[in-house]
């Protein structure tokens, strides 16, 4: 079975960065376009859903905030005309 490939152009690309990815892909004996995929391919297998990173972060036991505690205002009465300054 063959998987389909996508094709990718990059505008506006700075010519130091070009620089860059060239001596890097010699430096490598890879072809340019060989290092730019590979380049993209690590930028983006890392990605783990949201709660995976929470977890790797606080653990599965979670972790207890302190919360501040709330002050509780009465209802306002509409009708008083008297629940606010003008």
């Amino acid at each position: 079975m063959q998987h389909r490939m996508a094709s990718l152009s990059i505008r506006r690309l700075e010519d130091e960065t070009l620089a860059r990815l060239k001596a890097r892909a010699k430096r490598e004996s890879l072809s340019l376009e060989e290092t730019v995929r590979r380049i993209l391919r690590a930028a983006v297998v890392d990605e783990a859903p949201l709660g995976t990173t929470i977890r790797q972060i606080v653990g599965r036991d979670g972790m207890d905030l302190e919360l501040p505690k709330r002050e509780v205002y009465p209802p306002i009465n509409f009708a008083s005309g008297d629940y606010g300054p003008d």
